[in-house]
């Protein structure tokens, strides 16, 4: 089966029509890949999507409770990874590594941000696919929170939950630690003018 004969078969691309497919399966470069190929390493910047044709990619993101990697999930044939740094311009959340050969077509950002300039309706069909993956990574996260709440370790929850909180720097958190350093900058400036 080629590259556009398995995008026509995808769920994930079945909102895009036949013109949209054949002109991302020629935008696609298909390669053979060896067993621990890896795709993406968690932290990296995102550059590239990846649709996996054949085989199977292990999903494994680092844990601190563990130190170490921990397995989040298994990629079958039709997959596409990679795609919300690609849309985010962030760091890649997990790392992918194929399991055993597999066959992958993959998008660079320059033929992905073409294409999607190119084409609004594609453009919107790629956005959709972005909230798919989020739903699904909302459950894999909501699933393994559910089992730490009822896990018997307390501590190790409460860790996780104090440690998460702290690690997060979302742009309001970042609005604040910036009020708050300015506010100390202006007070320091302001104590040494009353001491002259």
């Amino acid at each position: 089966m080629d590259l556009l004969e398995q995008l026509q078969t995808t769920p994930e691309f079945a909102e895009f029509s036949p013109e949209e497919l054949t002109a991302l399966s020629k935008a696609m470069v298909v390669g053979d890949f060896p067993d621990e190929y890896e795709f993406i390493r968690e932290g990296e910047k995102g550059e590239t999507l990846f649709f996996l044709i054949d085989g199977t990619v292990l999903v494994t993101r680092y844990s601190h409770q563990l130190g170490s990697a921990e397995y989040v999930e298994k990629l079958k044939s039709g997959a596409l990874f990679g795609l919300i740094s690609l849309i985010d311009h962030g760091h890649r959340a997990a790392t992918c590594k194929a399991e055993g050969q597999v066959t992958v077509g993959s998008l660079p950002r320059a033929a992905f941000d073409l294409l999607c300039n190119a084409n609004a309706t594609l453009a919107q069909h790629f956005q959709f696919a972005i909230a798919r993956q989020l739903a699904n990574d909302m459950r894999i996260y909501n699933q393994a929170l559910s089992k730490l709440i009822t896990s018997e370790d307390k501590a190790l929850f409460y860790g996780t939950i104090r440690a998460a909180s702290f690690e997060y720097r979302g742009i309001e958190r970042r609005k604040q630690d910036r009020r708050q350093q300015s506010d100390r900058r202006h007070r320091a400036y302001f104590w040494s003018d009353t001491q002259d």
